[in-house]
């Protein structure tokens, strides 16, 4: 990070962060047209209730630097969107800060960030950006393989019943997602059957 940049206090870039949540929220809830007493028993129905009272505060700004993750969560799915969205939900154009001692960026850059589209964002090395973009390159690619193949298989037993006879997609998209596999379990995620983290 450039030397000369200020930024804001700690305590001030976390009010920052809760108060973006918080007008998202209101504005989804509206989009929605429901109340903050339906999206209170929507938390509670998803197994994290945050109370209505609580959801006030957010929404007002009043209940500052006090979001934890598992509530950004939760009210990401009780709002049916996404943690993304409420967090840069004046993407592209609006600002938005990525930590206390970064200059603005523009909150669709943000956002890309926050969803793995883009590394550090000029923060970290280039190398280290390279790094972490072609390690995320290998789970995206994975994902989409496995996604397609899904998509696949629900067309061809929505064709045919139970059971249904492989495509030669399907077949096609086993290879690539056994290369896919390999990759990713080589840049380090999580993926059984292969690499270092495979308990099996």
């Amino acid at each position: 990070m450039e030397s000369g940049y200020n930024g804001v206090s700690a305590a001030d870039w976390a009010d920052e962060l809760t108060r973006r949540v918080g007008d998202a929220m209101r504005t989804r809830r509206t989009e929605l047209g429901i109340t903050a007493a339906a999206v209170a028993d929507r938390t509670k129905r998803l197994g994290y209730p945050i109370t209505r009272s609580t959801l006030a505060k957010i929404e007002s700004g009043s209940r500052a630097s006090k979001l934890d993750i598992s509530e950004l969560l939760i009210l990401a799915l009780a709002l049916e969107t996404t943690p993304a969205l409420l967090m840069y939900s004046d993407a592209p154009d609006g600002e938005s800060r990525i930590s206390p001692s970064s200059p603005p960026f523009p909150s669709g850059d943000s956002y890309e960030w926050w969803c793995g589209e883009t590394g550090g964002m000029g923060i970290w090395s280039a190398e280290h950006e390279s790094d972490s973009v072609a390690r995320i390159s290998s789970l995206r690619r994975l994902l989409r393989i496995r996604k397609a193949r899904g998509r696949e298989r629900l067309r061809l037993y929505r064709e045919q019943g139970s059971p249904y006879r492989d495509s030669a997609l399907v077949l096609e998209l086993d290879e690539e997602e056994s290369e896919a596999a390999r990759q990713a379990a080589r840049d380090g995620w999580t993926v059984k059957g292969y690499g270092e983290h495979d308990n099996g």
